[in-house]
């Protein structure tokens, strides 16, 4: 589920570069909010059973988020993202580095900006914790050096999960306190 997700948004960022059209970019956002539920439901399940909170709920609306997903990945559409796949590692092999330079100068830009604003609330964590994994995608799928940007990631999405755990499965105070140690 991760690789999946983590392969999406590797297209998403060979789309800022101009590089990557593809034929397949409806499926690729579809599957992408299905993944994205089963893995929040993932961590949710694993995280709650650490905190040793009730399972049944997240346990039901986890296999319901599988469901989703395999029926939606057909052998037609694998087929379909693989192939987009193998286009894609062409497209930014060809075409990466120079044209890097803009969407590297606008990102840097709105995180900039990000990290001016002070961060008040969820929203405005979790849309930094966006720009944060963009900006690593994008670096990534030119081949560059990611420096800080992963363990930063890897933080927010931390605190991020113990949230969406929040959210799912109720108010929970170690849940909240782990978040604010993130």
């Amino acid at each position: 589920v991760h690789d999946l997700r983590v392969a999406i948004r590797r297209i998403r960022a060979a789309r800022l570069l101009g590089t990557f059209r593809g034929r397949f970019r409806g499926v690729h956002r579809r599957l992408e909010k299905k993944l994205g539920k089963r893995r929040e439901l993932d961590v949710a399940l694993k995280d709650a059973r650490a905190l040793k909170m009730e399972v049944k709920d997240l346990k039901k609306a986890r296999l319901k988020a599988r469901e989703k997903v395999d029926s939606f990945l057909t052998s037609t559409r694998r087929s379909k993202a693989r192939r987009s796949l193998r286009e894609l590692k062409k497209e930014i092999r060809r075409a990466a580095k120079p044209r890097l330079a803009q969407p590297l100068k606008d990102l840097r830009k709105r995180l900039r900006s990000s990290i001016q604003a002070s961060i008040q609330s969820n929203h405005d964590l979790h849309r930094f914790r966006i720009l944060m994994r963009r900006a690593r995608y994008l670096l990534e799928a030119c081949g560059m050096p990611v420096g800080p940007l992963k363990p930063l990631q890897e933080h927010l999405g931390r605190a991020h999960d113990w949230a969406v755990l929040e959210k799912l499965a109720g108010p929970n105070a170690r849940a909240r306190k782990l978040r604010e140690q993130e």
